[in-house]
C-alpha cells in the first residue's frame, strides 16, 4: 500500500494506491463521515486478485479539505478530473452509501468506466412522508431554542430518532449545504440512462439502506444485477470485507 497526493485542480488529493499500476484499475469512492483508510480491508483483498485499487480522500473529507459547496455534478467533475490526474484510460468503479448519486451521474458520462458496484446505495427520494414533513418542522422550530441549555443533547436524540444522522454530523454549514445538495437530488431518470453493468449488492440487516429501495434501482438500471446478502448491515466493508470482496470479484470476473 502507498499513500500519495495527486494534484486535482487546485487541491491537493491524498489517496491510497493498492497493487500494482500494470493491473486492471478499480477506484474505490467513501461516503461522508469516513475516509480512505476506511476501505483498507477490501482494497488489499481486492489487489491480491489482480487490482490496483485508487482509494481518495473526497472533497470535505480525509486530509482533502475543501472551503465551498459542492453538489452532485461537482463532485462527478472531481471524480473524472481525479482519474484524468492518474492518466486510466478505463477503470472499474465502486461507490458506497448516500454519495451513490454521484456514480450514477459519472456513468452516464465517463465512456471510461468498465463497471460500476454500488454498495447499499442509500435514499431514493421519495415524494415527502410524514417523518420527512415532521422532521423539516422540528428542525425550524427547534433553531428558535438554540440558547436552552442542553439544546445540542436534546437536537442529537431527536435528529438522531428522525434518522438524520448524517446531517446531524455535518457541523460546518457549507458541508451541510453539500450534504443536502447530493441527498435531494433525484437521478431516477438517469438511472434508465446507464448502460454500464452494474452490480447492486444489499445486506438484510441494513437499517439505513431499506431493500424496497434497491429493487427500484435494479429496476430502472436495464444491464444490473441484484445481490441480497443475509445477516449483514450497512458498513460492509468494515464488517466482513471477505464477504463483499467475494462478490466483487465474482461480478468482475
Amino acid at each position: 500500500m502507498k499513500e500519495l497526493t495527486a494534484a486535482v485542480g487546485n487541491e491537493k488529493v491524498r489517496y491510497l494506491m493498492y497493487g500494482d499500476d500494470n493491473d486492471l484499475p478499480l477506484v474505490i469512492l467513501h461516503w461522508r463521515g469516513w475516509s480512505k483508510h476506511s476501505w483498507k480491508g477490501v482494497a488489499e483483498l481486492l489487489s491480491k486478485q489482480g487490482y490496483a485499487i485508487y482509494v481518495p480522500d473526497l472533497p470535505w473529507f480525509g486530509e482533502t479539505t475543501m472551503s465551498e459547496i459542492y453538489d452532485t455534478q461537482k463532485y462527478a467533475d472531481f471524480v473524472s478530473l481525479f482519474v484524468d490526474t492518474l492518466g486510466l484510460w478505463s477503470y472499474y468503479l465502486i461507490w458506497h452509501s448516500n454519495w451513490w448519486r454521484i456514480s450514477i451521474k459519472l456513468a452516464t458520462e465517463d465512456v471510461r468506466i468498465k463497471q460500476l458496484i454500488l454498495i447499499n446505495s442509500a435514499w431514493i427520494a421519495h415524494p415527502p412522508g410524514l417523518k420527512r414533513r415532521l422532521g423539516a418542522l422540528v428542525s425550524g422550530v427547534f433553531k428558535l431554542f438554540s440558547w436552552v441549555p442542553g439544546y445540542k443533547l436534546v437536537r442529537s436524540f431527536i435528529y438522531r430518532a428522525l434518522g438524520w444522522h448524517d446531517y446531524l454530523k455535518a457541523e460546518n454549514p457549507l458541508l451541510k449545504k453539500t450534504f443536502l445538495n447530493v441527498v435531494h437530488h433525484d437521478v431516477r431518470d438517469l438511472m434508465k440512462s446507464v448502460s454500464v453493468s452494474t452490480l447492486i449488492v444489499r445486506w438484510s440487516k441494513d437499517t439505513y439502506t431499506p431493500l424496497p429501495d434497491g429493487e427500484i434501482i435494479y429496476s430502472l438500471i436495464a444491464n444490473s444485477t441484484f445481490v441480497v446478502c443475509e445477516g449483514e448491515r450497512h458498513g460492509i466493508h468494515l464488517h466482513n470485507p471477505e464477504l463483499l470482496t467475494k462478490h466483487i470479484v465474482d461480478f468482475l470476473s
